[in-house]
């Protein structure tokens, strides 16, 4: 399998099979030139210009995104794999999504593999949502603060999840225009800062066995700081 980030938050997911998931991808004019690439699946974590930007993605892809307030499965059956997908309902800020409305956390198993995705969280996740997330092997999660949780929520949350990979997201880069820099406070450093496993790499796709993964799982948590790659729109 392999994980490709294609900055800022959004990520293609290619399974064993070749499946691929595109996760988040944003609209024009960020900073980040968004490639040719062509999904089986786009998954939508909320509605904003710099997360939702499905029909950047060429061919006809299933696109999975929250449809009410309350806990969701989407089951999607394609190339040969089932996938089910559970959306739970969180927020983009601290005061019930009043400020930046709402955000939905993305869980999913491929290849054997538990994956969670937190979109723009804004707050602490409760109890209720810790055990509706329940194992996470690979999570990706916002670390730039201002409009979502910052480096100290962040590691907090990382901690009681005790993942195999984490991927860092929404944070700020020499790629970040000014549409973003005014919702980012915060570059990669302030986080990993409290993480005691981390590793820089000079790319932008991180390749993995899924059993490597799954070993791994409680044995200690490594954060993946992958490299934009920029590319031809």
């Amino acid at each position: 399998m392999r994980v490709r980030w294609l900055g800022h938050s959004c990520f293609l997911i290619t399974s064993g099979r070749g499946l691929k998931l595109l996760v988040d991808p944003y609209g024009k004019n960020i900073g980040y030139t968004f490639p040719k690439v062509a999904p089986d699946i786009v998954l939508l974590s909320h509605h904003h210009f710099d997360h939702n930007a499905y029909w950047r993605a060429e061919g006809k892809p299933r696109v999975v995104k929250r449809t009410s307030d309350f806990y969701e499965e989407h089951d999607v059956n394609i190339k040969g794999e089932s996938i089910k997908f559970k959306g739970i309902p969180t927020f983009h800020d601290t005061s019930l999504g009043k400020k930046k409305g709402p955000n939905t956390v993305f869980t999913w198993e491929l290849d054997g593999v538990s994956f969670c995705y937190l979109g723009d969280l804004g707050h602490p996740l409760s109890e209720s949502e810790y055990t509706s997330i329940g194992t996470a092997h690979i999570l990706f999660i916002p670390i730039g603060g201002l409009t979502t949780i910052g480096a100290k929520e962040a590691a907090d949350i990382v901690n009681r999840l005790s993942p195999s990979i984490v991927f860092p997201m929404h944070f700020k880069t020499e790629y970040s225009g000014d549409s973003l820099q005014t919702i980012l406070s915060d570059d990669p450093s302030v986080f990993v800062a409290r993480m005691k496993d981390v590793r820089t790499l000079d790319t932008d796709t991180f390749n993995f066995n899924p059993e490597d993964i799954k070993n791994a799982y409680m044995e200690g948590t490594r954060v993946y700081l992958l490299k934009y790659m920029p590319s031809e729109e």
